[in-house]
């Protein structure tokens, strides 16, 4: 299955912000730090490219991030994450909740960038864990991780 099969399946949503940094055209970003999913939800039908949901700066911990990507999640704002600091559990819980991408600071090195993006791959090129709390399985997670993941494509 291709990658334009995989996103015509019912439920997938195209990250626009890689569509659109591909054919290299600018992309506009907001900002959220008060956790409040009304908030996240006006601010995704601002006309935004991408919203950022700030876990380091911000008053947003886990327990309020979720409820705000929820609330992004129904309209094709692409919701962004910032955590705290270069720590793979925390980025791999973002990563679970749905955030499309991850902003990671205080990464100064070869050696934290290798860290980070790690942290963001499934095995074999990374050691990021299998467990999706909101990104459901789909086909292309499914082969992305290889043989020895038993989970079945999305419907």
């Amino acid at each position: 299955m291709s990658y334009m099969d995989i996103s015509k399946k019912p439920g997938y949503r195209e990250n626009h912000l890689t569509a659109l940094w591909k054919v290299g055209k600018p992309t506009i970003n907001g900002w959220l730090a008060i956790p409040d999913p009304c908030c996240a939800e006006a601010m995704a039908q601002a006309g935004w490219d991408s919203v950022t949901i700030d876990l380091q700066h911000g008053l947003i911990d886990y327990s309020g991030m979720v409820p705000m990507l929820i609330a992004l999640s129904t309209t094709p704002v692409v919701p962004l994450v910032r955590v705290p600091w270069l720590e793979e559990g925390v980025i791999m819980k973002a990563l679970d909740a749905r955030a499309y991408g991850i902003i990671c600071p205080m990464v100064n090195t070869k050696s934290e960038a290798e860290r980070f993006a790690l942290a963001c791959r499934y095995a074999p090129r990374g050691i990021r864990s299998f467990g999706p709390v909101r990104a459901r399985p789909t086909r292309a997670m499914t082969m992305k991780i290889g043989r020895t993941t038993r989970c079945s494509p999305s419907p």
